[in-house]
């Protein structure tokens, strides 16, 4: 089987490691993956095999001929399936894929949010979807009721990571530290993600600053606009202790570091990143938005979106309590090796695809 992924990049995200992950693993069972992106280059172009990346850029604002590029590159791949990822994929993905004469197209859903202006489209694309996949039972919800998408094709699959490649490493907590001038003994908070206002790094910054203040370390790691913001914001409360790491390609040896992750995300559907902290053994305190109850469930401390003070108080807790974020750390490993391990995530994508 030949499967075609149309994505909007290979930036660094949760979205595009979950799609190297998943062509990897496809690749490993027998099948051929090509991937066209439709923006050209990118941080994780290099985990592709050389020649099955083949951008198709989009041009600026809507593109009517997108469509037809797109057909002429399926024409030639002869794919079996085409999976679109998120909108602008969908949207101009699919139609590419009737117009190839490849009859088994499969969406994904991976975030909660989608631009309202193409509601109408993606109801009408559905349609002729195999299946209209969402990563999160939230995330789910909101496409049935807010954008229309027809219930009986939409089907529920969360991320899942390779779980092996995460677990606490005594050697890896004392490089980075020592990397990044940490003391063994300092508590260190940390998230990982896109520095984007979906993901609100600044209240988290808020949140943290009595703690940074009284000797405890915080970690960003991602890239992003807000990255600016976040640089004022230190520099004007002249807060110590973070550290603003960019995108980073060993986030397994950074989160093995870490006593806390957090999340003060706006807006989620299932983060890679949360299972990849649960994976490790960290306990979590996010706030309480898209699939991380669901993913997190007893396993987290979870506090109302935009709360800096709620979200305070819950790292202060476990900063106060060893034992607790022992046990919750623990509880949160196992759901992970449970639930989210990637192979399962494999099994079901074959099941769609009608493998």
């Amino acid at each position: 089987m030949k499967i075609l992924h149309v994505v909007q990049s290979l930036a660094l995200g949760g979205q595009e490691v979950l799609i190297a992950r998943l062509a990897a693993s496809l690749r490993a069972r027998g099948h051929e993956c090509v991937v066209v992106p439709l923006v050209a280059g990118g941080a994780l172009e290099n985990r592709f095999p050389k020649g099955t990346v083949i951008p198709v850029e989009r041009r600026d604002g809507r593109d009517p001929l997108l469509p037809l590029r797109l057909a002429a590159v399926m024409r030639r791949e002869r794919p079996t399936v085409v999976h679109t990822h998120n909108d602008s994929p969908l949207v101009y993905g699919a139609p590419a894929a009737w117009l190839a004469g490849v009859h088994t197209v499969v969406h994904t859903k991976h975030g909660a949010k989608a631009p309202p202006r193409n509601h109408a489209l993606r109801r009408l694309l559905a349609r002729g979807l195999r299946a209209f996949v969402a990563v999160s039972a939230e995330t789910a919800e909101r496409a049935t009721r807010d954008e229309g998408i027809p219930a009986a094709k939409v089907v529920t699959i969360p991320n899942g990571i390779p779980t092996r490649e995460f677990g606490k490493s005594p050697e890896a907590r004392q490089a980075v530290r020592a990397e990044l001038g940490i003391p063994p003994e300092a508590l260190l908070v940390g998230t990982l993600g896109r520095l984007v206002p979906e993901k609100n790094p600044t209240l988290l910054l808020e949140a943290m600053a009595p703690l940074l203040e009284a000797g405890a370390h915080l970690a960003f790691v991602g890239e992003g606009p807000e990255r600016r913001n976040l640089e004022e914001q230190i520099a004007e409360r002249a807060l110590p202790n973070v550290h603003l790491l960019g995108a980073r390609d060993d986030t397994a040896r950074v989160l093995a570091a870490l006593d806390v992750f957090a999340l003060s995300s706006r807006i989620e559907g299932l983060p890679l990143a949360l299972v990849e902290a649960m994976a490790t053994s960290l306990p979590v305190v996010s706030t309480d938005v898209g699939g991380i109850r669901q993913a997190t469930r007893e396993t987290a401390r979870l506090v109302a979106e935009g709360d800096a003070r709620a979200l305070r108080d819950a790292l202060a807790t476990l900063a106060a309590d060893t034992d607790e974020r022992e046990r919750l750390g623990r509880a949160a490993c196992v759901r992970a090796r449970s639930e989210f391990d990637f192979e399962r995530v494999v099994d079901r994508y074959l099941d769609l695809y009608g493998a």
